[in-house]
């Protein structure tokens, strides 16, 4: 059973902070920069946790934005505020270990390091294993 508490350690805080790492340049929805996340974290976590865990947390406003990609397709994006996007993180990774385990080792859809051109190596290897049969 995985519980709030199991959620919000300082390890897993650790970790959602580095999965920013990469978007240094971002920008959150109540204007952050994404490379300050963790001087804000460390300011303003131990406060947040207490109201998510005390049912008091009330997320910020989400800002939506379109954008372009390189073939011109348009779509548009959410944009989290700071605090939301931290803990959303930290959530999302432990849901994601929790349900590691139960799922089929032949199930590629959402999962981490797996996706559509590992199930088709996985299929051919079905395919070519069939034939030498």
């Amino acid at each position: 059973m995985l519980d709030l508490v199991d959620i919000f350690t300082k390890d897993n805080a650790n970790e959602a902070l580095k999965s920013f790492v990469k978007k240094d340049n971002g920008v959150t929805s109540d204007g952050l920069k994404v490379s300050d996340l963790k001087e804000f974290w460390d300011l303003n976590g131990k406060q947040a946790v207490l109201e998510v865990l005390s049912g008091k947390y009330k997320p910020s406003i989400v800002k939506n934005v379109e954008i372009t990609n390189d073939k011109g397709k348009r779509r548009t994006i959410s944009i989290l505020g700071a605090m939301d996007r931290i803990i959303s993180r930290m959530i999302a990774q432990e849901l994601q270990a929790f349900f590691e385990s139960k799922f089929s080792e032949r199930c590629y859809a959402y999962r981490n390091g797996l996706g559509v051109q590992e199930a088709l190596k996985k299929a051919s290897e079905f395919i070519e294993k069939e034939r030498v049969l």
